[in-house]
């Protein structure tokens, strides 16, 4: 686990990993900025190639009675969740839910796998993903057995939740086809012929 969390008042502090290739969470394992006191939680800011959270592990900035914090992942490759793994930045009492950013070309989920920026009284928070293609997670207002991805709020006003993908310009690397065709079969019986 590495941690700053914070038990009592003041703001959970900030945490900033990068790493040039891989970053691999296994079996429980946390990243953690979140708040069990009064007090926000802080940001954790993730960059790197690929980032792959497996059975049951969870990067968090979550808080028990205050706002959320802020998930910032910016990786080159892919995001891959898989197996009750969780982006958490949800809020307990009347905090508002944090922030989830995530900049990644491919984000995969399964086996139940969570990003969450939910509420109880507060507002929800806002999940902002830029990607080329996303797969098995879903946009839904409230958590699920599938994989998910909400910030919505119990009793209070839902948040946001924005997926960009890239414009697609359907004449980009189309080829203009030559007017004169061949005839295939011509080609074929002239190859016969040589072969004879």
């Amino acid at each position: 686990m590495i941690s700053t969390a914070a038990s009592q008042s003041g703001t959970a502090g900030d945490l900033s990993i990068t790493a040039p290739d891989r970053i691999n969470l296994q079996t429980g394992s946390q990243i953690t900025s979140r708040s069990t006191g009064t007090c926000n939680g802080g940001t954790v800011e993730i960059t790197g190639r690929l980032l792959v959270l497996n059975q049951n592990t969870q990067i968090n900035a979550s808080t028990v009675a205050s706002n959320g914090g802020n998930l910032l992942l910016n990786l080159s490759e892919f995001l891959r969740q898989s197996d009750h793994s969780v982006l958490n930045a949800q809020a307990g009492d009347t905090g508002n839910g944090g922030k989830i950013s995530i900049n990644a070309p491919f984000i995969i989920g399964s086996g139940n796998s969570d990003s969450i920026a939910n509420a109880v009284r507060g507002r929800g928070g806002n999940i902002n993903i830029t990607t080329n293609s996303i797969l098995g997670l879903d946009f839904r207002n409230q958590l699920t057995p599938d994989n998910d991805i909400t910030a919505s709020s119990e009793f209070g006003v839902n948040g946001t939740v924005q997926i960009t993908t890239p414009q697609v310009n359907p004449n980009f690397g189309l080829v203009e086809l030559p007017v004169n065709l061949v005839d295939s079969y011509q080609l074929i019986a002239i190859r016969l012929r040589e072969y004879k």
